[in-house]
């Protein structure tokens, strides 16, 4: 086979000029440009759609599972939601009037529950709405949580 040079005798064809000094170089810069973008573009494709994967296959995982136990009892003031929710009555009379006798102990754990466990304070809320549980009332429970970890027996966190 014969090289363009052989061709045309040893000489460059008329239409041909030489080139100016650094322009293949620069060609040559930007074709590694050119190939670095293609590449980039590749790998961010790539990254963003394992990412959307992944995202799916963590929204599918957790709709399937649904959630793990929404009935679960919490333990809040030395109390589970089932016991607090069975002294509501007496809890709200003693709200109401303040002339019930109630243990004071069960007062305590009562409002500690309460301020606490949403769920359990929404409940009693709608119940008795009269003596509403109300964000004001929380928040002056918030200095016993500090407080009854100093008398408590045992060393069950979620009492407090």
């Amino acid at each position: 086979m014969q090289s363009d040079h052989e061709f045309h005798g040893g000489e460059m064809p008329d239409d041909w000029e030489t080139c100016p000094k650094g322009a293949l170089t620069h060609m040559v810069r930007q074709l590694n440009v050119h190939q670095q973008r293609t590449r980039m573009k590749q790998l961010l494709g790539a990254a963003t759609l394992s990412m959307v994967l992944i995202a799916g296959g963590v929204i599918a995982l957790g709709s399937w599972l649904g959630p793990a136990n929404p009935q679960k009892e919490f333990k809040y003031g030395g109390i589970f939601c089932s016991e607090c929710c069975s002294h509501f009555a007496a809890y709200h009379d003693y709200l109401a009037d303040g002339k019930t006798s109630m243990d004071a102990t069960l007062v305590k754990s009562m409002a500690v529950h309460l301020a606490q466990c949403g769920r359990c304070r929404k409940q009693f809320n709608t119940r008795y709405p009269e003596v509403a549980i109300n964000e004001a009332s929380v928040a002056t429970w918030s200095p016993l949580r500090s407080v009854l970890p100093l008398f408590a027996v045992g060393m069950d966190p979620a009492i407090y």
